[in-house]
Formats: structure tokens, sequence, C-alpha cells
């Protein structure tokens, strides 16, 4: 399989929560498997339910990362980050 990301990612294990706005859910639990200055990997219990945009709250760090999603492979999540 060829690499066709434009910036490399590095392996990353944490977790995070995606920030839901328009639904009574709050969030949903994910892991950043892989994350790069413009991009990143999530691990989600079922990618169907991410929503297009959303924020991403990586625990540990400061503030949420508005995001687009790019990709969605079984309960893998392709996500870009927007300009800030």
């Amino acid at each position: 399989m060829s690499e066709r990301r434009k910036h490399i990612r590095s392996p990353d294990m944490k977790t995070g929560r995606i920030l839901l706005a328009e639904t009574t859910a709050g969030s949903i639990d994910c892991a950043v498997l892989d994350i790069s200055d413009k991009g990143a990997c999530l691990l989600v219990r079922d990618a169907t339910k991410i929503p297009t945009q959303l924020c991403l709250a990586i625990d540990g760090a400061r503030g949420t990362i508005t995001c687009q999603v790019v990709w969605k492979t079984g309960n893998r999540v392709g996500v870009l980050f927007s300009p800030r």
C-alpha cells in the first residue's frame, strides 16, 4: 500500500473526545492513532456516527481542534485540521 499523505504522520496512541455540537450525545470517545501538523487518524467505535465537521479534544492538550472528516473506513476516521 503506497503512502498518499502530504504530511508525514507519527504514531501517537492518545485518547480524546469528538465533541458533537448538533446532537444531545455530547461527545464520542476516540483514540488518536497517528497525527501530523495537518491531520490525524482516529479510532472510534462506529465511524458512521461521526459528523463531517467536528471538534476534537485530545486528553492532556489545551483547547479543541476544529476538523473536517476526509475519509471513514470501518472504525477509523481520517480528519484534516481546519486552519486557525
